[in-house]
């Protein structure tokens, strides 16, 4: 329990930054899915949860007719969703949301740029591997290279050779 408090407050600090209570989030992943943990503790914290069909999670007519719909502030999907939604004019003005948190995939260098020409509404990279609670490093998107960011609060991150070395700076190994 005290990884899931933990990740609910280190987005706070993070992702939700100045929102207080009412914001509606958006539950676009199975319950069996660690990604939906990261939608539904903000229950917790006074936010609404729109439950996304089965049907609209590969039809970007059926999700942007949800969002506008529902007024969702905050979007939870992977890079591959949100290409098509943004093919499909997710950064116009009827579409009310203010965050996105893109994870489950590497975002590609050309949606990165793309998505950090959108001013009104604020991207962020999440980057979580299997064995941790859900997320461990976050970034919001901006011009330059994709990154999957920094450690969230409480979160360690390591990047150690095939021994388990710690490896200098900018030089290839694996994220632990």
């Amino acid at each position: 329990h005290r990884s899931v408090v933990n990740l609910l407050d280190a987005l706070e600090d993070t992702v939700y930054a100045g929102c207080g209570p009412g914001l509606v989030v958006t539950l676009n992943a199975p319950l069996f899915f660690d990604a939906s943990v990261k939608m539904w503790v903000q229950l917790l914290k006074g936010r609404a949860l729109c439950v996304v069909p089965e049907e609209a999670h590969l039809d970007a007519d059926r999700m942007l007719a949800l969002l506008r719909r529902h007024r969702v502030d905050v979007l939870d999907c992977t890079p591959t969703q949100l290409r098509l939604l943004l093919d499909q004019g997710l950064g116009t003005a009827d579409v009310p949301l203010s965050r996105v948190l893109v994870g489950g995939e590497a975002i590609d260098a050309a949606t990165w740029t793309r998505l950090a020409s959108f001013p009104r509404i604020a991207f962020y990279n999440l980057y979580g591997p299997t064995e941790c609670t859900v997320d461990a490093t976050a970034c919001r998107v901006e011009s330059g290279a994709p990154s999957i960011g920094r450690p969230l609060a409480n979160v360690q991150v390591h990047v150690l050779d095939t021994r388990r070395n710690p490896v200098p700076v900018g030089a290839a190994g694996e994220l632990y």
